[in-house]
Protein backbone atom coordinates (compact mmCIF):
# COMPACT_ATOMS: atom_id res chain seq x y z
CA UNK A 1 0.00 0.00 0.00
CA UNK A 2 1.46 3.92 -0.79
CA UNK A 3 1.20 5.72 2.12
CA UNK A 4 1.29 9.88 1.44
CA UNK A 5 2.17 12.59 3.97
CA UNK A 6 -0.96 14.47 3.46
CA UNK A 7 -1.18 18.54 3.27
CA UNK A 8 -2.07 18.63 -0.77
CA UNK A 9 -2.52 22.15 -1.58
CA UNK A 10 -4.24 24.13 -4.35
CA UNK A 11 -1.93 27.18 -4.99
CA UNK A 12 -2.47 29.91 -7.25
CA UNK A 13 0.11 31.53 -9.67
CA UNK A 14 2.23 33.46 -7.43
CA UNK A 15 2.42 30.70 -5.03
CA UNK A 16 0.21 31.54 -2.47
CA UNK A 17 -1.95 28.90 -0.78
CA UNK A 18 -5.74 29.23 -1.44
CA UNK A 19 -6.56 26.01 0.34
CA UNK A 20 -4.52 23.09 2.14
CA UNK A 21 -5.99 19.56 3.82
CA UNK A 22 -4.83 17.99 6.74
CA UNK A 23 -2.88 14.94 6.70
CA UNK A 24 -6.63 13.30 6.44
CA UNK A 25 -8.25 12.04 3.26
CA UNK A 26 -10.64 15.07 2.33
CA UNK A 27 -11.59 16.95 -0.60
CA UNK A 28 -10.31 20.21 -1.46
CA UNK A 29 -12.52 22.84 -2.98
CA UNK A 30 -10.93 26.35 -4.02
CA UNK A 31 -11.13 29.31 -6.30
CA UNK A 32 -8.61 30.66 -9.03
CA UNK A 33 -8.72 33.72 -11.22
CA UNK A 34 -8.28 31.98 -14.42
CA UNK A 35 -7.56 35.01 -15.66
CA UNK A 36 -5.37 36.00 -13.79
CA UNK A 37 -3.68 32.69 -14.47
CA UNK A 38 -3.34 33.54 -18.09
CA UNK A 39 -1.89 36.82 -17.37
CA UNK A 40 0.87 35.55 -14.77
CA UNK A 41 1.58 32.92 -17.94
CA UNK A 42 2.28 35.78 -20.52
CA UNK A 43 4.92 37.50 -17.93
CA UNK A 44 6.34 34.07 -17.21
CA UNK A 45 6.31 32.16 -20.27
CA UNK A 46 7.79 29.21 -18.36
CA UNK A 47 6.42 26.74 -21.77
CA UNK A 48 8.50 28.75 -23.98
CA UNK A 49 11.36 26.57 -22.76
CA UNK A 50 9.94 23.46 -23.02
CA UNK A 51 11.48 20.28 -25.15
CA UNK A 52 9.42 17.61 -25.69
CA UNK A 53 11.79 15.74 -27.51
CA UNK A 54 13.30 15.41 -24.99
CA UNK A 55 10.77 13.86 -22.92
CA UNK A 56 11.21 10.34 -23.82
Amino acid sequence: ANIFAGHSMIIDPWGDIVCEASEEEQILTGEIDLHQVREIRKQIPIFSDRRPELYN
